[in-house]
């Protein structure tokens, strides 16, 4: 059950994060937005026939709630709010603790990695107690968030794309380092994307190579780290914008993630009745995964 909307427009400065059974199908939701590439996706393999389990086991079934910062600074008078907010969370039973950092943060050169900043992202102590759920940016809403040996945000560099072999294995050997550092702070789920359609969309990177790519990081992580989940956060519109990029994604994903925003194109609120169409298409295009509100906001 999610909580009623009222609670969540309070905190317009902050985002909230959930998880939600996804066992049936809903409504039509709006049109997405056409892809801007038609790059054919190579085949990718079969997921295994045992059957998918659609709960991790760290989290009993049901909502469990958390709050994220905005992205933007807080001026002094917002953080105390925020911190406010943060304790009224925790003191009506937030589970979720949230960490968010860059590929580009951590990996400073080829094959070395930053371990302080890596402990200073955990450095919150309102993290204690909680189940963590860790962003790790490659492609954000805006571009890449990559090490500066691969590029900018506005492109790879001399050539390359999400799909050449010193990209995707750049990427393997960094979630080598990261498993064990995750592992040793006890975290539940990791995120490696944050709205890729956007970079897509801009003609930053094809679909295709984007599947090849996170298809390849993630069944590395599975075998390696099964202990804790994996991801990408999608926009709602990204099933139908990019779908054999999101299919890549959520055939090995132990949950689906999204961004949702109750905004329409120019920043209106909408009303219950889309809130509900939205929630029940996002379960449809989950499928037999449940979700998790990455960023949930009004």
């Amino acid at each position: 059950m999610i909580p009623q909307p009222s609670d969540f427009l309070k905190a317009s400065a902050l985002a909230v994060c959930l998880s939600l059974c996804s066992g049936c199908g809903g409504e039509e939701a709006s049109a997405a937005p056409t892809p801007s590439s038609t790059a054919t996706l190579a085949p990718t393999p079969t997921p295994p026939a045992t059957g998918f389990e659609p709960a991790l086991p760290r989290l009993a079934a049901g909502p469990h709630l958390g709050m994220i910062t905005g992205f933007d600074p807080l001026g002094a008078e917002q953080a105390e709010q925020a911190a406010r907010r943060y304790q009224q969370a925790r003191a009506s039973g937030a589970s979720v603790g949230r960490v968010q950092i860059d590929w580009g943060e951590l990996e400073t050169g080829p094959g070395q990695y930053d371990e302080a900043a890596l402990a200073e992202a955990f450095e919150d102590p309102g993290l204690e107690g909680m189940n963590i759920v860790v962003l790790v940016t490659t492609l954000d809403s805006e571009g890449f968030t990559i090490p500066e040996h691969l590029g900018d945000e506005e492109a790879l560099r001399d050539g390359l794309t999400l799909a050449s072999a010193q990209v995707v294995d750049a990427f393997s050997g960094f979630l080598s380092w990261l498993g064990p550092q995750l592992r040793a702070r006890d975290v539940w789920l990791l995120s490696i994307a944050n709205e890729p359609l956007g970079p897509i969309e801009d003609g930053l990177a094809n679909e295709a190579d984007a599947a090849t790519f996170y298809a390849t990081a993630m069944d590395q992580w599975n075998e390696a780290v099964p202990e804790i989940g994996i991801t990408a956060t999608f926009t709602i519109a990204a099933p139908e914008g990019v779908p054999d990029f999101f299919e890549a994604v959520r055939s090995r994903a132990d949950i689906v993630s999204f961004n949702y925003y109750c905004l329409t194109g120019d920043l209106q609120v909408t009303g219950r009745a889309q809130w509900e169409a939205r929630v029940a298409q996002m379960k449809s295009d989950a499928s037999e995964r449940e979700i998790f509100l990455q960023e949930l906001g009004c």
